[in-house]
């Protein structure tokens, strides 16, 4: 049983780095490295049903509750992710972002417009839900995400498009 855990963990391990060195040698790390070179002026969470935000990088202290968090929701292709939004957070975290199935219109639309034109736009996401870890064979397409984040309710979502050669301008926040 050891044996087989251990060459899950080693799998996992694989196929994210090998994930990580196509971003890099396609030039695409930009799209999941976006959020801190282009991070947009949004208005800040503000309290909701009594709860303040969980700095993005305090997640994993509060694995299975339910807390109110801002991030930035960007990918490609198959690879989306959930990140942090803070420049300075020293573990730059990658989580499924796991929504339920029913969104409201508004939400879909920016969700349906970011996936479309994934390669000049990203959302910031404020929403209450739940941090989870425990699989070890990750989360997402070839388990590239080591965790997620388990959405119960969208409070807001800003869709920002970049222009730029890098994407390093902000061209507008809805």
């Amino acid at each position: 049983m050891f044996i087989f855990q251990a060459l899950c963990k080693a799998a996992t391990a694989m196929r994210v780095l090998l994930l990580y060195a196509l971003l890099l040698l396609t030039g695409c790390q930009q799209y999941l490295l976006a959020p801190a070179a282009t991070a947009a002026r949004v208005p800040p969470p503000l309290p909701y049903k009594g709860m303040t935000t969980v700095p993005f990088c305090e997640l994993s202290q509060h694995r299975n509750q339910l807390v109110y968090v801002r991030g930035v929701y960007n990918g490609m292709d198959e690879y989306w992710a959930f990140t942090s939004p803070e420049p300075e957070c020293e573990k730059y975290l990658f989580l499924e972002l796991t929504l339920a199935d029913s969104v409201s219109a508004p939400f879909q639309a920016k969700l349906v417009m970011v996936h479309a034109q994934y390669n000049n736009h990203y959302l910031v996401i404020d929403a209450i839900g739940r941090y989870e870890d425990s699989l070890v064979t990750g989360y997402g397409h070839l388990g590239s995400n080591k965790a997620q984040f388990i959405v119960q309710e969208l409070v807001g979502m800003h869709l920002v498009s970049v222009t730029g050669r890098k994407g390093n301008k902000i061209k507008a926040i809805e």
